[in-house]
C-alpha cells in the first residue's frame, strides 16, 4: 500500500483534469457522457480504496487510511474552483465527513470510553433511573479526568 497516494493523487489529477474539461465541451451529448464518465471513476476509486482498507488488521488503521486518502483527493479538487468541481468533490466529501466521524469517535473511545459508552447505549433510552445512573456516573469520572483527556487526545491527534 506504499503507492497508494501517488495513486489517489494522480487519480485526483485526474479527474480535475476530466472536471475542468467539462464546460469546454459545449455538445450536450459529449458532456453527458463525460460526467458520467466522471461519476463511474469516481464509484470505481470509492471502491479501490474501501477494498484497500479492508485489508488493513485495525478498524482505526483503515479509518486512517482513507482520512488521508479521501483528503488527497478533496485537496486536489478544490485547487479548481466552480460548480463542476463542487460536484464531483461532493461525491467524496460525504464519505469523507463519515470518516472523519468514525476518527473522532475512535480517538475519544480511547480516552473516554464511559462517555462514548454513554452516548451509543444510554441516551438513546428513555429517561429511566439507569440512565440517569449512568449519566451521574459519566459527569463524575469526566469532571475528575477532563484536562488529562483533553491533553492525551491532542498529542494523538495533532
Amino acid at each position: 500500500m506504499i503507492l497508494t497516494p501517488q495513486i489517489t493523487r494522480r487519480f485526483s489529477e485526474y479527474l480535475l483534469a476530466l472536471v475542468t474539461l467539462l464546460p469546454l465541451i459545449q455538445s450536450a451529448g459529449t458532456k453527458n457522457t463525460l460526467d458520467s464518465d466522471i461519476k463511474m471513476l469516481s464509484a470505481v476509486m470509492t471502491k479501490f480504496l474501501s477494498n484497500l482498507a479492508v485489508k488493513l488488521t485495525s478498524g482505526y488503521d483503515q479509518t486512517i487510511f482513507l482520512l488521508n486518502n479521501y483528503d488527497i483527493i478533496i485537496t486536489t479538487l478544490q485547487q479548481r474552483s466552480g460548480q463542476l468541481t463542487t460536484e464531483a468533490e461532493s461525491e467524496f466529501t460525504d464519505t469523507y465527513n463519515a470518516i472523519v466521524s468514525r476518527f473522532v469517535e475512535f480517538s475519544l473511545k480511547k480516552n473516554c470510553p464511559l462517555m462514548i459508552e454513554f452516548i451509543s447505549n444510554y441516551a438513546p433510552k428513555p429517561n429511566t433511573t439507569e440512565t440517569r445512573q449512568k449519566l451521574k456516573d459519566t459527569l463524575i469520572w469526566f469532571s475528575q479526568s477532563w484536562k488529562s483527556i483533553l491533553s492525551t487526545t491532542s498529542t494523538q491527534i495533532f
